[in-house]
């Protein structure tokens, strides 16, 4: 390339930079120098030739236009070899990379491989080392309790023993108790056949409406025309509980009204006002007529005191007069039977709070 007569290797030349490198790139003021003293010898020659004012601006204008175009084209020189000598570089780290890229790849799967065997060798490790933790944390809580034992002093082993005994004869009791419970569900089922046989030879009625029974005593007179005395027992099917009731048969002809009755045994007078009373409504005027009620305590006292052979009395008190009667020993019997089955059946009912008949 050449402008104004003096080439790129003309300028190298001229600056003794053929054969410099990146590194010996000469500065702006060498360049300037080496310019200046070659603008002498021209200036000088031309100075010689035509030393007119014309001459030496023209000189000047060359000499700046000549140090311009040098140093642009040496720059752009130098700029070349660079991008060549990159490009160089580029190429030579892309196939020393792609290389050492593979060798990377091989190396980390190695590295991965021993990491993921490590990994597991630890988890191993790590297992065992818990299941052999616990293993002797087991062991030492039963060498200390074993400890414990051996050293606790005589007043807590006494009372060890003592607790001991304690909850043996709680659970002593228990079965005690379990047993007499036993025991006791069988006395009271003899009890209830017991009972069941003895009503059964007893003259029974029953109100269907109401599942009520009254039972009473054999031995009471059937005849509705004699005067009598008599008790009755009544329960409720499928309920537990029982009831007593008196009944005094007299003749409606000799009684308007009866206000009171006087039960005397020996010599002891029981006085007996019926709070609840029943007539029956007789077919024919000479039927005997019964009162009947529930007894309560005045009358359970008079009966637990009957005993066979008593002298007993019966004072029947009317709004004008009263009449006396001396029971037989029939009656006095059927009385005294009747109450003492009253009495069975009523404890047994309480204590196993069950009805007699379901």
């Amino acid at each position: 390339m050449k402008r104004n007569g003096m080439s790129v290797v003309a300028l190298a030349a001229l600056l003794g930079l053929s054969a410099c490198s990146n590194d010996d790139m000469p500065t702006n003021e060498a360049v300037d120098q080496l310019l200046e003293a070659e603008a002498e010898k021209r200036t000088v020659r031309l100075a010689e030739d035509e030393p007119t004012e014309r001459s030496e601006q023209l000189l000047a204008l060359y000499e700046q236009n000549e140090r311009d175009e040098a140093w642009r084209q040496w720059t752009t020189h130098i700029a070349i070899n660079r991008a060549h000598a990159n490009a160089r570089h580029a190429n030579v780290s892309r196939e020393t990379g792609a290389s050492g890229s593979v060798a990377s790849n091989a190396t980390n799967e190695a590295t991965s491989r021993d990491d993921e065997r490590r990994t597991d060798r630890n988890e191993r490790e790590s297992e065992a080392d818990r299941t052999k933790t616990a293993m002797d944390a087991w062991q030492q809580q039963l060498l200390d309790r074993l400890m414990q034992q051996v050293a606790r002093p005589a007043a807590d082993t006494d009372r060890l023993k003592e607790d001991e005994a304690a909850a043996r004869e709680k659970e002593k009791e228990k079965q005690q108790a379990k047993q007499k419970e036993e025991k006791r569900e069988r006395e009271l089922a003899r009890e209830k056949e017991t009972l069941r046989k003895q009503y059964t030879d007893w003259t029974l009625y029953r109100d269907p409406a109401e599942r009520g029974r009254t039972y009473r005593h054999p031995d009471v007179t059937a005849s509705l025309t004699e005067q009598s005395v008599y008790a009755t027992i009544g329960m409720e099917e499928g309920r537990p509980g029982v009831h007593l009731f008196l009944n005094v048969q007299y003749a409606p002809e000799q009684w308007m009204a009866i206000d009171s009755m006087q039960l005397r045994i020996n010599d002891r007078t029981y006085v007996w006002k019926p709070d609840y009373v029943e007539r029956e409504a007789p077919a024919d005027e000479r039927r005997a007529r019964v009162i009947g009620w529930q007894v309560g305590e005045t009358e359970r006292e008079a009966l637990r005191t009957l005993q066979d052979g008593d002298d007993v009395t019966l004072r029947i008190n009317g709004l004008h007069h009263y009449e006396d009667r001396t029971l037989s020993n029939d009656e006095v019997k059927v009385l005294r039977q009747t109450f003492e089955l009253y009495e069975q059946t009523e404890q047994w009912s309480t204590a196993s709070k069950r009805p007699l008949y379901e």
